[in-house]
């Protein structure tokens, strides 16, 4: 069939592009249903109660996902400024998903309990009254607007159908009681949501109007709990794994000394147990509190020892590599390298987070067309690297330095 016949008849156009985006769509859908862990579990997610609920539906009504996401992706800028990247766990009973695509405001995946419910009314009602900047619409209308409750029940028997597990039989009760403990099951109980979201609103008043439940007192409710659910504070404690070695699949050389590779990992643990500092004991035995940290660098591609003359790649010396004859070009060089960091509950092997980073080697040119001085110039560049413990002392202080801020913004430590 030529070109020209699909481009010019609209019908099959249509129908051969529909076509496509079908086995396109198939492609990427059908294999999730063989996928038994495509959310992986994670203790402390539960399903949103009466009030909460009800404050989520007029976040979505008023549109605040316009303007703020719902996703901290896992970047170091981003985990930094608003804390642990977002697990896919948090959102599975998010119907439809907050995540967002645009930015106006900030990320609110973890704002739960970083202010105060009158910090939150005041935000509500006036923005700009607290954040000067702003540029976010007033909403005074919800602290006038009593909250409808009339429907509640009718909400959470719809998200039941899309596997919300509020629960509606004896049995469903006895699961969540199992699973969330009693205080949450009989919040979720469909049957006692209405007698739960009022229980929940007299005892915290989330608007300050007490003997009145607003519009406000659901989203103050809803904005509480986001990124709450989920507590990484416990870990205090670090079980270190053996840092492990990989080299990438297609360098050509792979011959580094294992002395020298042990002493090279060696500084890499011991900068990270002194980033860690008092504040996270390093233990020898898994425990409740105790995070597993799994540390390896990966994708090394070393370059050839002899190659010293024409053209050295020395992104990384160690100390050891001094001792080790590192100046006269016996030495491990790493070309280039990266770090991976799985963080893990040490009784329960449930992953917590990770971490990958990537370090490119420097290369120091000896211009020949210089000569004596260009020789010079270069070796000088050389032999600096070494005695300044050139970029193995920046490379690996800086991860053990970024892995530490890491482990303070999953726990919320400032």
């Amino acid at each position: 069939m030529r070109h020209e016949n699909i481009e010019t008849n609209a019908g099959l156009m249509i129908l051969l592009v529909l076509v496509v985006i079908s086995i396109g769509g198939l492609v990427e859908i059908v294999p999730l249903f063989y996928i038994n862990d495509t959310i992986e579990k994670v203790d402390g997610v539960r399903p949103y109660t009466p009030l909460e609920l009800r404050g989520r539906d007029i976040y979505v009504r008023e549109g605040c996902y316009l303007c703020h996401s719902q996703q901290i992706r896992p970047f170091r800028d981003e985990w930094l400024r608003y804390g642990h990247y977002s697990l896919a766990a948090e959102s599975k009973y998010d119907h439809p998903f907050q995540w967002g695509s645009k930015r106006t405001g900030p990320d609110l995946a973890r704002l739960g309990g970083k202010y105060s419910n009158e910090w939150h009314v005041q935000h509500l009602a006036a923005p700009r009254s607290v954040v000067p900047e702003s540029i976010m619409p007033n909403y005074p209308w919800l602290l006038e607007n009593e909250l409808d409750t009339s429907d509640i029940e009718g909400r959470m028997r719809a998200l039941r159908i899309t596997g919300v597990p509020y629960s509606v039989t004896e049995t469903e009760y006895q699961a969540n009681v199992e699973t969330y403990g009693k205080e949450i099951a009989d919040m979720i109980d469909v049957s006692l949501a209405s007698q739960s979201l009022l229980a929940q609103a007299s005892a915290n008043d989330f608007d300050g109007l007490p003997g009145k439940v607003t519009e406000m007192e659901a989203l103050v409710a809803y904005l509480q709990v986001l990124g709450t659910m989920v507590d990484f504070s416990k870990y205090d404690k670090i079980l270190l794994d053996r840092i492990t070695v990989w080299y990438k699949g297609d360098a050509k050389y792979k011959g580094i000394d294992p002395t020298k590779l042990k002493a090279l990992t060696d500084y890499f643990h011991d900068a990270i147990v002194k980033a860690l500092g008092d504040a996270y004991p390093v233990v020898d035995t898994p425990g409740p509190d105790v995070l597993r940290v799994r540390i390896a660098l990966t994708d090394i591609v070393p370059t050839k020892p002899e190659i010293t003359v024409a053209m050295a790649v020395i992104p990384y010396a160690t100390a050891a590599d001094v001792v080790m004859g590192g100046k006269s070009g016996h030495s491990p060089y790493l070309g280039e390298t990266a770090m991976e960091g799985e963080l893990l509950d040490s009784v329960t092997h449930k992953q917590l987070g990770a971490y990958v980073d990537r370090k490119l080697g420097k290369k120091y040119h000896y211009d020949l067309s210089k000569g004596t001085k260009g020789i010079e110039a270069g070796a000088e560049g050389y032999v600096d690297a070494y005695s300044t413990w050139g970029y193995a002392k920046a490379a690996f202080d800086a991860w053990a330095k970024g892995f530490r801020e890491r482990l303070d913004a999953m726990r919320g430590v400032k």
